[in-house]
C-alpha cells in the first residue's frame, strides 16, 4: 500500500509540476527577456543632452552690451567742459569789493578839515628897546624851576602853568606882568624873532593866547609845557612850536603903560 502511494505521488509530481523539476538552464531563458526592458530606460538619458543646448543662448544676450558702452561714455564727456565755463562768473562777484573802500574814505576826510588858521604875526619895531634891568634874575629863576609839575592855574612855588611861570619869574625881577598869556602878549613890545634876546617872551597861537615861554638864547626856551612834561627846557624849532609860533614880546619897565 505504501509503495502505491509513493508511486502515485511521484507521478503526480512529475505531471503537475514539471517547472519545478526543470533544469536550471531552462529557468535562465525567461529571465533574460526582461533585460531589453531595462535598455529603454537608458534612452531618456539622452534627453538631458538636449537641456544643455540652450546654454549658447546666453551668448546672444551679451551682444547688446557694447551698444550702451559706446553711447554713454563718449557723449557726456563734452558736457563736463561746459559746466566749468560758469567759473569765471565768480571773478566779477569780487569786483564790487572796492565798494567798501569809499565808505571808509569819507570818515577820514573830515579830520584834515579843521586845520588851524595861519597865525598872523604882530607888527614889529625896527629898533627894539633895550632890556630892562633884572632880566637875568627872571631868567635864572625860571630855569631853576625845571622838573616841577605843570598844573593849570599854578603860579608856584611847586607847580606852574605857562603864564604863571612867566609872571612869577618876572615878579622876582621887580616887574609885574598880567596873569594870562594873551594879556602878557598885549603888555609887551613886539619884535622880530631875529632880534630876540634872553629874557624875551615867545608866544604861540593867535595873539599869544595859546602858550608862552621865556627865551634863554641859542634857540632854546624854558616853559611849563603840559601836564606830561612839566617845566622843561626845549628847542624853539620843534614841529609844534614852528606851526603855532605867534610872535616875540620884550618886557618893559612899566608894561601896563603900553598902548596899541
Amino acid at each position: 500500500m505504501k509503495r502505491a502511494i509513493v508511486a502515485l505521488s511521484t507521478f503526480v509530481a512529475m505531471t503537475c509540476a514539471p517547472s519545478l523539476i526543470m533544469p536550471p538552464g531552462a529557468i535562465g531563458t525567461p529571465t533574460v527577456k526582461p533585460s531589453p526592458s531595462v535598455s529603454p530606460t537608458k534612452k531618456p538619458s539622452a534627453t538631458p543632452s538636449t537641456t544643455k543646448r540652450p546654454s549658447p543662448s546666453p551668448a546672444t544676450s551679451k551682444k547688446p552690451t557694447p551698444k550702451p558702452f559706446q553711447s554713454a561714455t563718449s557723449k557726456p564727456s563734452p558736457t563736463t567742459t561746459q559746466s566749468r565755463k560758469p567759473s569765471p562768473s565768480a571773478s566779477p562777484s569780487k569786483s564790487p569789493s572796492p565798494s567798501a573802500s569809499p565808505s571808509k574814505s569819507p570818515t577820514a576826510s573830515p579830520s584834515p578839515k579843521p586845520k588851524p588858521k595861519p597865525i598872523v604875526l604882530p607888527s614889529t619895531i625896527q629898533n627894539p628897546p633895550a632890556r630892562v634891568s633884572g632880566v637875568d634874575t627872571a631868567l635864572q629863576y625860571a630855569m631853576l624851576q625845571t622838573g616841577k609839575k605843570y598844573v593849570l592855574g599854578g603860579v608856584g612855588p611847586n607847580t606852574f602853568d605857562c603864564s604863571g611861570l612867566v609872571q612869577t619869574a618876572w615878579k622876582k625881577a621887580g616887574v609885574t606882568l598880567p596873569r594870562t598869556s594873551g594879556q602878557q602878549f598885549a603888555a609887551t613890545i613886539h619884535i622880530d624873532l631875529e632880534d630876540a634876546l634872553p629874557g624875551d617872551l615867545i608866544f604861540f597861537g593867535q595873539d599869544g593866547r595859546q602858550h608862552v615861554a621865556i627865551y634863554i638864547g641859542f634857540g632854546l626856551i624854558v616853559e611849563a609845557a603840559n601836564s606830561r612834561k612839566g617845566v622843561i627846557i626845549s628847542p624853539i624849532n620843534t614841529s609844534w612850536h614852528n606851526q603855532n609860533f605867534g610872535g616875540v614880546g620884550r618886557v618893559t619897565k612899566n608894561p601896563s603903560l603900553i598902548r596899541r
